[in-house]
């Protein structure tokens, strides 16, 4: 994999990427695969100034890495993609290819075994983009409660599930500033805990919405051994296909190095353990509890 170090070099790449996929997926992912990038001196004596997961480290990766790649400042109502609601009645994965359709079946069955959640618990969904999982909760007989910025994917899951007789509560907030009247026994992020601000300060926030022995649980989420793929305890990933969602639709697609994130948790008391099956990316789960002594 090559390594990129000039923005303007790294700009153009990801950009002949962007147009290729246009035309031709294959040809424009492995152009988007085929490199990295490593910011200058300058850039990391920056960002490695702040604490990491502070409102400092964030506007600094923001202000030096998002927006000369965007061109723009950030918004949270660039994360996700509204949903039509006239394809509720084929969502997704099952408009996908019958082997798309067993994968995500799959990676949504294995995170709820690995739950162990009794019927009737109260789950708290985080992030859930067109409902794929929020529909496997709710089959599963769970209590689900959905916290998703966009308006249009909360008007969609309800439809979805309404077709299969069951109902969600569906909260168009930021999940930073949202409050909730009972606690949880589980907290989910399924590829969404990368994207939050201020991860640190919202599990402490969040841990205050779970019952004793809840749960939180992160499901396909970028957690791996520092290098130069993730350079930076938290921060963005520097691989060519995660930088090119920066320029392409606006996402922040950070990554956690695990010492970072067993540490983290474990800063406001929580032990975590990682399930997986080899292979499937989604089928990655870590599940954070409170030490029982």
């Amino acid at each position: 994999m090559e390594c990129i170090r000039d923005l303007d070099v790294l700009i153009a790449r990801i950009d002949a990427g962007l147009v290729t996929r246009k035309t031709d997926i294959a040809a424009g992912a492995a152009i988007l695969d085929g490199f990295y990038f490593e910011p200058d001196d300058q850039t990391k004596e920056e960002i490695n100034r702040h604490p990491f997961g502070s409102p400092e480290n964030y506007e600094a990766q923001m202000r030096l890495i998002y927006e000369p790649i965007a061109g723009h400042t950030h918004a949270l109502e660039m994360e996700g993609l509204d949903t039509p609601l006239a394809s509720a009645d084929c969502p997704f994965p099952f408009d996908l290819s019958p082997y798309d359709v067993g994968y995500w079946t799959m990676s949504y069955g294995y995170m709820l075994k690995c739950m162990a959640l009794p019927a009737g618990a109260r789950v708290l969904e985080i992030g859930s983009g067109p409902g794929g999982l929020t529909e496997v909760l709710c089959r599963a007989r769970l209590a689900v409660t959905v916290v998703e910025p966009r308006q249009s994917n909360c008007d969609y899951i309800k439809k979805r599930v309404t077709l299969f007789g069951h109902d969600v509560e569906t909260i168009s907030e930021n999940i930073e500033t949202v409050e909730f009247d009972q606690p949880f026994d589980a907290i989910v992020f399924y590829e969404s805990f990368h994207h939050m601000p201020s991860p640190h300060w919202l599990l402490k926030r969040l841990s205050k919405h779970l019952k004793p022995g809840g749960m939180f649980v992160f499901g396909a989420e970028p957690i791996q051994p520092a290098g130069p793929l993730i350079p930076f305890p938290w921060g963005f990933r520097m691989n060519g296909a995660s930088l090119s969602a920066i320029r392409d639709v606006g996402w922040v697609e950070f990554g956690f190095q695990e010492p970072y994130f067993r540490t983290m948790l474990s800063s406001v008391g929580f032990g975590v353990e990682q399930s997986k099956v080899g292979g499937f990316a989604h089928c990655d789960v870590w599940i954070a509890r409170r030490p029982r002594f």
